[in-house]
């Protein structure tokens, strides 16, 4: 006798949600001014690259990843 089919086993469940990001209460002018001033000290040092600073900041401070080719 053949065998019954087999049912597809479900997908693994998916990863739990991050948590919600609380507000700092800063308003847009103000994290605009702290990110510029980051930006410029560490500018000092990595010269040339603004454009590459600006992306990696964003990943910082949003909590993402950032992949860095030809550095």
């Amino acid at each position: 006798m053949s065998e019954p089919p087999s049912t597809p086993t479900p997908p693994p469940p998916a990863e739990p949600a991050p948590p919600p990001v609380e507000s700092s209460g800063m308003t847009i002018a103000e994290v605009r001014s702290h990110a510029t001033r980051i930006l410029d000290e560490v500018n000092k040092l990595v010269v040339g690259k603004r454009h590459l600073l600006q992306n990696i900041l964003i990943g910082l401070l949003s909590g993402g990843h950032i992949l860095l080719e030809g550095v």
